[in-house]
């Protein structure tokens, strides 16, 4: 049932369809603990990121949500995740 991954493009950043291959590059964008002041996740080692990840590609072919790695434009780093979530087919 899973969601179809899209790209999505804006002037500063690329939204593009997340990969656990992009986890060692969101893990070091979320190395300032600044990061996570405000968020009830805390992610401080690489395995929980990595599983973080999982837990949002499983809820996309679940067809819940649509993660994504944000993206800066001009560098193609990823700098970041995002998603649509709360996903309900039901209600097109």
């Amino acid at each position: 049932m899973g969601l179809e991954p899209v790209i999505l493009e804006g002037q500063y950043v690329r939204l593009v369809p997340l990969e656990l291959s992009h986890a060692e590059a969101l893990f070091e964008a979320g190395a300032d603990p600044e990061v996570w002041r405000y968020s009830c996740l805390k992610i401080t080692t690489l395995e929980q990121m990595r599983a973080y990840l999982a837990g949002a590609l499983d809820e996309q072919v679940r067809g819940v949500s649509l993660p994504f790695t944000t993206c800066h434009k001009s560098t193609g780093r990823p700098i970041g995740t995002t998603r649509y979530g709360s996903i309900a087919m039901e209600h097109k």
